[in-house]
């Protein structure tokens, strides 16, 4: 069996500008596992995270709004 390596999946190239928008913190909490903090995320939080994310990308990919975003590189 080969040896693990880790390597970063997503490399970016320059600083991240991505803007995040907080969905709250109601749904995840801090327990201690053998000494160590865990971050516990309940199936709750998942939902809303997916609900959100397909809501955003029916807004952000519908056909006219992608149309719009392409029109300007026609030409």
């Amino acid at each position: 069996m080969p040896e693990f390596r880790y390597t970063d999946l997503f490399v970016l190239e320059g600083p991240d500008s991505t803007q995040f928008r907080p969905l709250g913190s109601e749904h995840v909490s801090v327990q201690s596992v053998a000494d160590q903090e865990v971050l516990r995320v309940a199936p709750q939080a998942l939902t809303l995270l997916a609900r959100e994310a397909f809501r955003e990308v029916a807004f952000f990919y519908r056909e006219r709004h992608l149309a719009e975003c392409f029109a300007g590189e026609k030409g």
